[in-house]
């Protein structure tokens, strides 16, 4: 597994609920990955995103690439940062620059952050003069699709359905708590601890603009990355290591 992306995905997981008692050689043990399952309800940026981080962590990249792909067809910029690093590096796909730097423009547009411009353009200037015409030539077809002016239309409708579909009443969702997660005991833990804390939260957190409505949540969502970033420190461009096949690392 690239170390940049591991890096990310631990962070990811920290950030979005406690730290879990992963098995041997996992980052996201299943409890984890169903409870993020659940907090991504209408939003289906985030539940491709999160099926693509358990593929790569279960060592199914080509089934993690598709996940990502598919999260992106939404916006979502931290997938297209994975698949950034996945094509620079070749872990799990044909490495191939021109991708690496389209999909790093692609994030860099939004997620609206000076980190992700200077790895854009780093990629850039690591590019041949021909590499260089293949990224404005394949970038055209990959803004067509994965663009913010036409993501954004995607994700829009999506985000306050299930505010739309509730049946609770908007009065006592204020008191009232929605389970989000499970952590039963014994599961995925050590001497029978559960491996997270359930997550909860209120009816009014659940359907706040941050989560339904799309400039809100826009915002938010790059607040996130904003400190993964910050957390994961200064996102450059290396040299390409070689992956192990035999040990995934």
């Amino acid at each position: 597994m690239s170390k940049g992306i591991r890096t990310l995905l631990c962070l990811v997981l920290v950030a979005v609920a406690s730290a879990s008692q992963a098995n041997e050689g996992r980052l996201i043990d299943p409890e984890h990955y169903r409870a993020a399952q659940l907090r991504a309800v209408g939003h289906p940026n985030e539940l491709s995103r999160w099926n693509g981080m358990w593929a790569y962590d279960n060592g199914q990249p080509e089934q993690a690439k598709a996940h990502f792909e598919r999260a992106a067809y939404f916006g979502d910029t931290l997938s297209q940062h994975f698949l950034t690093l996945m094509y620079w590096t070749g872990d799990g796909v044909d490495r191939d620059p021109v991708l690496a730097y389209v999909w790093s423009d692609l994030a860099a547009e939004g997620g609206r952050l000076d980190q992700l411009v200077a790895l854009r353009e780093d990629l850039w200037n690591s590019l041949s003069t021909d590499q260089q015409s293949q990224a404005r030539e394949t970038g055209r077809t990959y803004y067509a699709k994965y663009g913010q002016a036409v993501t954004s239309k995607r994700l829009d409708p999506e985000l306050p359905r299930p505010a739309r579909n509730q049946t609770a009443s908007r009065l006592g969702q204020n008191v009232s708590r929605l389970e989000v997660g499970l952590g039963s005991s014994g599961a995925w833990g050590s001497q029978g601890r559960p491996s997270y804390d359930a997550s909860q939260m209120s009816g009014t957190q659940f359907y706040s603009p941050e989560r339904t409505n799309h400039s809100s949540y826009r915002e938010a969502e790059t607040a996130s990355l904003r400190e993964l970033i910050r957390r994961a420190g200064t996102v450059g461009v290396g040299p390409v290591e070689p992956v192990d096949a035999a040990s995934g690392q």
